[in-house]
């Protein structure tokens, strides 16, 4: 079985050495050509800790079901009447604990958040739609069927 040390420092085996690295950056391909890499922003340390990820900013218009698409990325819903976002059970979709998604209310209709049946979204007051234009609610999966819904709830 081929070792890293048998492909660095030789163009041979298609992946040429870069001149010097960055500690813990994860690597990508350098060209569109796949005969090289190079380092990247993103770094995972030692505790498996990311950094220099930008998180992805979306724009929705119609209802939707969470999915892993969605995963770390900030959501604005904006469709010109109530938006519901579905939380689906584990059994449908299969999120890992620690899913977060955050979600601002682009318009004048609040944005709804229901679980499937077996589904608990835990809330301050039991509150589950946003509380008017700009604000924001982050869900967070607990548990394999418990969520946390936050933010500026009516």
């Amino acid at each position: 079985m081929a070792k890293a040390s048998d492909f660095y420092g030789s163009t041979s085996a298609g992946i040429p050495q870069e001149n010097s690295s960055t500690d813990n950056a994860v690597t990508r391909w350098k060209g569109n050509n796949g005969d090289a890499v190079q380092n990247s922003g993103v770094i995972v340390d030692d505790d498996d800790n990311i950094s220099g990820n930008g998180q992805a900013y979306q724009t929705k218009g119609s209802d939707f079901t969470l999915s892993a698409s969605e995963a770390g990325t900030t959501q604005e819903c904006a469709s010109g009447s109530a938006f519901t976002i579905t939380v689906p059970t584990n059994a449908n979709v299969t999120l890992p604990v620690g899913y977060t998604v955050t979600f601002i209310q682009g318009d004048g209709n609040a944005i709804t958040f229901s679980g499937q049946s077996g589904v608990t979204i835990n809330s301050k007051g039991g509150n589950t739609s946003t509380n008017g234009q700009w604000s924001a609610a982050t869900i967070v999966k607990k548990a394999t069927d418990a969520w946390a819904l936050i933010g500026d709830l009516a």
